[in-house]
């Protein structure tokens, strides 16, 4: 597939094609998932073999591989790849956090998370979504109303997140403080 090819379609249906195509097939070690963190050298290893990889082998293996796999995929410059390390249906809500706390992520990424009913559950996320710079405003002010009086204490005080999301939040602490 070429790059002129993949501009005019969605993420999702080039996501969805490549995925569907038979051509890749990867190692056990890329795909199945493991207990024990891997010593260093084999993380290196895999950094390299992932490397070398076509784009279109990086999405199959992004929403095929295993948690090494996708902590490697995920900072790919290609919001392809990103993308489908998201969309794969193991990731856990633990690689999403991760994400969530990343300040690489790109906002696409995290948009996608927000529109995810189940992660948005989980506090922790919400919490790192909200102290992320490069969130999306309008999804960070929504979520100020789901966070603790004492984590949006802190938010007011915080000189690591936008202005507009400290002022929102000394505003909210404000009006708890008043009922």
């Amino acid at each position: 597939m070429s790059d002129n090819e993949t501009t005019n379609k969605p993420a999702e249906e080039i996501i969805e094609e490549i995925a569907a195509k038979e051509e890749a097939v990867f190692d056990k070690d890329l795909i199945e998932e493991k207990e024990v963190s891997q010593p260093e050298p084999e993380i290196l290893s895999l950094y390299n073999r992932v490397q070398k990889m076509s784009v279109s082998e990086k999405i199959k293996l992004a929403m095929l591989g295993n948690k090494q796999a996708r902590d490697i995929l995920i900072k790919d410059s290609n919001k392809l790849v990103s993308t489908a390390v998201i969309r794969n249906p193991r990731i856990g809500e633990d690689e999403v956090l991760k994400v969530v706390n990343s300040r690489s992520v790109s906002d696409d990424i995290l948009r996608i998370i927000a529109n995810n009913k189940e992660w948005m559950k989980n506090y922790h996320i919400k919490w790192g979504f909200v102290q992320n710079p490069k969130a999306p405003m309008g999804i960070v002010l929504r979520l100020l109303s789901h966070l603790t009086e004492k984590d949006l204490q802190k938010l007011a005080k915080s000189k690591n997140i936008p202005s507009v999301v400290a002022t929102a939040a000394k505003k909210i602490v404000m009006q708890k403080a008043h009922h």
